[in-house]
């Protein structure tokens, strides 16, 4: 075969580099494409052979500089592979819509637990964008599409109720309770940034190629 290969050619199963942009890629036995980061139409033969490395899982294998931009667009670490155990995203958005509908639903309960309240529809406000918050990132952990405005919007949602309740729980201006939704609140703004440096996962790679972002 013909190296350096170029773009419309039939090649066999083997490891491609792009000779322009360096970016590597393994092809099964089909019509050679265009590289996907620079365009150029010529590759060179690495590797031969129906091997298969399932380090790339079938994905082109990224140059620092490329990992970096994915990264900026969301192509990274804002990934989520799934498996048995509920997701960030996933506990967080329930968490959301389940205290924030609370005061809208039992105005008994919710007071019997956190302390009567003056005005209860600044809780029943708050509780309708909480609500919302949790919606808006169980949707987008849904569509995967955990985008880096949609961890901001965790992060922050989650980091500004917990810092809240704790300084006005300390000053006794709430219930001492809240500590306790303080707690959860940084748990889940801690549990956010583990999982923004847990590697992608073969799984999590091909559901992201077919829903690009």
């Amino acid at each position: 075969m013909a190296n350096p290969v170029r773009a419309g050619s039939d090649v066999s199963s083997g490891m491609y580099r792009c000779t322009k942009c360096g970016n590597e890629m393994q092809m099964g036995s089909k019509t050679h494409i265009p590289c996907p980061f620079c365009g150029n139409g010529e590759w060179e033969t690495i590797s031969g052979g129906d091997s298969f490395d399932d380090r790339t899982c079938g994905m082109p294998i990224q140059t620092p500089r490329q990992r970096e931009v994915g990264r900026a667009y969301g192509h990274g670490r804002f990934v989520f592979a799934r498996g048995r155990h509920l997701s960030v995203p996933t506990l967080q958005g329930v968490y959301f819509i389940a205290t924030g509908i609370w005061p809208l639903l039992s105005r008994k309960s919710f007071e019997r637990v956190t302390g009567p309240k003056m005005d209860f529809w600044l809780a029943q406000t708050v509780g309708v964008l909480v609500a919302a918050v949790g919606t808006a990132i169980l949707m987008a952990e849904r569509r995967q599409r955990i985008t880096p405005e949609v961890e901001l919007l965790a992060v922050s949602a989650a980091g500004g109720l917990g810092l809240t309740e704790a300084a006005f729980a300390a000053r006794g201006r709430i219930s001492k309770v809240y500590f306790i939704d303080a707690l959860i609140e940084g748990a889940l703004v801690a549990a956010w940034t583990h999982r923004a440096t847990r590697p992608r996962s073969c799984s999590s790679l091909s559901s992201e190629q077919k829903n690009p972002l």
